[in-house]
């Protein structure tokens, strides 16, 4: 097996601020009415309470806690209440029985929390109490308790899945460490001519295919960024053999082009967090029918999501129904999109292989060749809220914010323009508490019709306002109603920049459920990055039975914006492989009874032979890799370091591999075939070593370890990479102490350059830095095992790596990302069929968007 080398990185490159959940995301909170008024700070919806409910000492009620676990007595409260009800209806036989198994795993444990399956029993006997119960307040009550224990159960498994997937994703915490799927489909066409099979003589053929690959390749890259990609290839690819009596002589060419999708993430638990992952909630549901509904298998964010719009609800109902005061407050779920990059992969293979061996023995001689060019041009996307480039407010179209410029053109100074805003911001913030509040009926499956009705009319009125039809498509129009507002402020000399600020914060962090990704296209100006790579690898292999080896050699030109990446490289890898591979069905058998059939039926004339060829392999491949580096800012003129190439690492991985294919052909004289394979391979890195005179590789592991931990440097991640290095950069300080030596001049330019960008005050800073910098590195040449001057060494060392920092993400943010095309249009928010309606000019809202400020129905009183 191959050792993977195309490593793709652009998260230094990369302007979207990444997204990492808390470790301890919480789902609901409830608290005391005190705090209502620090939610409603916060900009959330939250339940309007009376002034004398806010000074209540009624109990507290906390169905959850923060890590999603359902409290045992909380539940009794709230079991106690219902019973109290239940017994003023008139049949209340069954629900009696349904309250009493309730009861029963309510004071079934002494213990505090209830356990994942206790927790999925209340949900069970308590969606049945709510199937019992007749239409009304108490029964929506129910089935929104029941929700509440979905999310618990759902957040408690959730994080069971997460702790045991980053047990499992532990060998992804080394750079270069990966696993690989692939599926592949393919057909291929041959002619054999010449001597028949079985005789002395030589037979020749030749063979042309096509294939069509779909492979999720997941690796870390050589900063410790987690990429996954999603490819989907199609590649042509023909050959020519020449068998003899003992050997074989064959060549092979190959033409592939590949399209990538690309996401990024920051660790192994941000990438154990964003896989989708969907629970079965069957078990908890009491009817046939909800346990085959879609709502009976939730994702975390779902089950989130539904008790986050149910939550005011039911506070409502706690104090109306039960008489309960309770201040049930769930965390709005994350809604973020990852990084993307969009790649396109062409490359050209031709090889040569050479097979010598006794036929009727298991024994052989293979040698092959193989010359390889693969080009990768990378688009990596970047993205800017309209707010953040003022600049470019004009590419919109005017169509998005024509409501606000027709007010504007009548009336343009300041007083009406922060007039306006905070008309868009009343707007918004009411449009997020009526869109919650709407989505949550909707999951009520229509307990209460008025209300749900009222608010969807509401709704609709926001919209028609400001000429939006749907959520999308409303928070599109408002992100460009704020962005033309602000942009005429800031001409103004307006510098509240808070009241800009809050507004934006209402659009872009919207309370209700909505597509990340489409927000994000939808709402922001975009930017591109373009990166290229182009790989040349050589590989020489040497096979006997089921043992091969190979040395490949790669060299690579990267051109990418972070310095300490872009240049040209050289691996050399030289693996091992130890492969097996197993017939699953007795095959010599089936082909044979296959081609009788055919010769019975008079047909083998025509179909000629006919093979099928069902195996399972797998191979263990032990792999060492070395890699050189010649940065680009080392052909600079004044650069006084080493020009030539640094050695940046040395690894030694293991990668094993498992698949199976299924094999079919025949034909007489011109041969048919079609193949279908499936793989999946691991590769986990047992060791590296760092090479002790370069600096580029370090300033790498560096800069994500630093960015990607809240610019600290104290962080988990550079303390393990560097613990694991120490002794290398014992060496390291070494070879920076001799003032004369390459990788000593090489700092000094890095510190010149610091210098000239620094201000008076910086300056003295740096300078300060660099003579306690090179004066500890040479008391450490002098006491290389004395702890402390190590320690004092590798202070310096990384405040010096710190500087190199901020000044670059600058730099690359500056001049490599380039304004992309604003491609969305007054259309592009809307589902399919309101696009289908709108363009056929019959959608029933396009006409009342022509009037403005339509009256919104008053919903107080429902």
């Amino acid at each position: 097996m191959s050792f993977n080398t195309s490593r793709i990185s652009i998260s230094t490159c990369n302007i979207n601020k990444k997204h990492l959940p808390p470790r301890n995301n919480k789902i609901l909170d409830i608290r005391k009415v005190s705090n209502t008024r620090e939610i409603a700070n916060s900009l959330r919806c939250y339940l309007q309470l009376s002034e004398s409910k806010l000074n209540s000492e009624e109990p507290l009620i906390k169905i959850n806690n923060d890590n999603g676990s359902v409290l045992r007595k909380d539940i009794k409260l709230v079991t106690e209440a219902l019973e109290s009800k239940v017994r003023t209806l008139k049949s209340r036989s069954k629900l009696n029985s349904a309250l009493s198994n309730i009861r029963k795993i309510v004071n079934g444990s002494s213990h505090e929390i209830f356990t994942l399956d206790e927790l999925a029993l209340l949900a069970l006997y308590v969606d049945k109490l709510s199937g019992l119960l007749p239409k009304g307040e108490l029964k929506e009550l129910t089935k929104l308790i029941n929700l509440q224990m979905e999310c618990s159960w759902v957040k408690m498994k959730s994080d069971q899945h997460l702790l045991k997937r980053i047990s499992d994703l532990r060998f992804m915490q080394e750079a270069g460490a990966a696993f690989k799927n692939t599926l592949s489909v393919g057909g291929n066409i041959g002619y054999g001519f010449a001597a028949t099979a079985n005789s002395a003589g030589v037979k020749n053929s030749v063979t042309a295919g096509l294939n069509v690959d779909m492979v999720r390749h997941v690796f870390v890259d050589d900063d410790q960024t987690i990429f996954e990609q999603h490819s989907k290839g199609i590649s042509l690819n023909g050959g020519a053999d020449c068998d003899f009596t003992v050997a074989n002589l064959g060549v092979k060419g190959q033409v592939k082009t590949e399209k990538i999708l690309q996401k990024e993430c920051s660790s192994v638990e941000h990438f154990a967090r964003n896989e989708h992952v969907r629970f079965p909630l069957r078990k908890m549901k009491s009817s046939f029918a909800d346990k085959l509904s879609s709502n009976s298998v939730k994702s975390l964010h779902k089950a989130q999501r539904d008790a986050y719009n149910t939550s005011i609800r039911l506070n409502q109902l706690m104090h109306s129904v039960l008489g309960l005061n309770a201040d049930i407050f769930c965390i709005k779920p994350a809604n973020t999109a990852p990084n993307e990059a969009n790649i396109n992969v062409t490359s050209v293979d031709l090889g040569g292989k050479t097979n010598a061996g006794v036929k009727d023995l298991n024994v052989g001689l293979g040698v092959s060749a193989n010359q390889s060019l693969t080009v990768l041009n990378i688009e990596a996307e970047g993205y800017q809220k309209f707010v953040e480039d003022l600049k470019r407010v004009s590419e919109l179209p005017s169509e998005f914010y024509f409501r606000v410029k027709d007010e504007i053109e009548l009336d343009s100074s300041k007083e009406n323009l922060l007039k306006l805003l905070g008309v868009l911001e009343s707007d918004v913030a009411n449009y997020n508490s009526i869109v919650k509040k709407y989505d949550g009926e909707k999951l009520n499956n229509g307990a209460n019709c008025d209300l749900k009705n009222a608010l969807k009319a509401e709704k609709y009125a926001i919209e028609n306002r400001w000429s939006a039809i749907g959520r999308h498509q409303f928070l599109q129009f408002a992100a460009a109603s704020h962005a033309y507002i602000s942009k005429l402020l800031i001409e103004a000399n307006f510098d509240d920049m808070n009241a800009i600020k809050r507004c934006e914060a209402l659009i872009y962090n919207p309370d209700f459920a909505c597509s990340a990704v489409m927000l994000r296209k939808l709402t922001t100006l975009p930017k591109v990055l373009n990166l290229k790579i182009t790989d040349n690898k050589s590989s020489f292999g040497l096979s006997v039975g089921p043992f091969s080896g190979k040395v490949e050699i790669n060299h690579r030109d990267f051109k990418h914006c972070s310095r300490v990446r872009d240049g040209r490289y050289i691996d050399v890898i030289v693996s091992g492989q130890a492969s097996a591979a197993l017939s699953m069905l007795n095959i010599n058998t089936l082909n044979k009874k296959i081609n009788e059939i055919l010769a019975g039926e008079g047909l083998s004339d025509i179909v000629g032979s006919v093979s099928f060829t069902p195996d399972m392999n797998g191979g263990i491949t032990l792999l060492h890799i070395s890699r050189w580096f010649k940065p680009n800012y080392s052909k600079n003129n004044n650069f006084p370091g080493d020009k030539g190439w640094r050695k940046q690492f040395t690894r030694t991985a293991l990668s094993r591999n498992l698949g199976g294919n299924i094999n079919t052909s025949g034909g007489a004289g011109i041969v048919l075939g079609a193949n279908l394979s499936a793989s999946e391979s691991r590769t986990k890195i047992s060791k590296e070593n760092i090479g002790t005179h370069d600096l580029t590789y370090t300033i790498a592991r560096f800069n994500h370890a630093y960015t990607n931990n809240g610019s600290k440097i104290d962080n988990n991640e550079w303390q393990r990479f560097f613990e694991q290095n120490k002794h290398s950069y014992v060496d390291i300080f070494k070879n920076m102490s001799n003032t004369d030596s390459a990788l000593s001049k090489e700092v000094s330019f890095f510190f010149k350059e610091l210098k000239d960008r620094a201000t008076a005050s910086q300056k003295e800073e740096i300078i300060k830095l660099e003579y306690n910098f090179f004066n500890s590195m040479k008391k450490l040449n002098e006491q290389p095992f004395n702890e402390e001057i190590f320690n004092e060494a590798r202070v310096y060392f990384e405040d010096f790596l710190e500087r190199q920092v901020s000044p670059w993400i600058d730099i690359i943010n500056e001049k490599w990302w380039k304004p992309s095309q604003y491609k969305q249009d007054m259309t592009s928010g809307n589902k399919l069929e309101t696009k289908i309606l709108r363009m056929l000019n019959i959608h029933p809202r396009d006409k009342n968007n022509q009037e403005k400020n339509q009256k919104i129905p008053d919903t107080s009183r429902l």
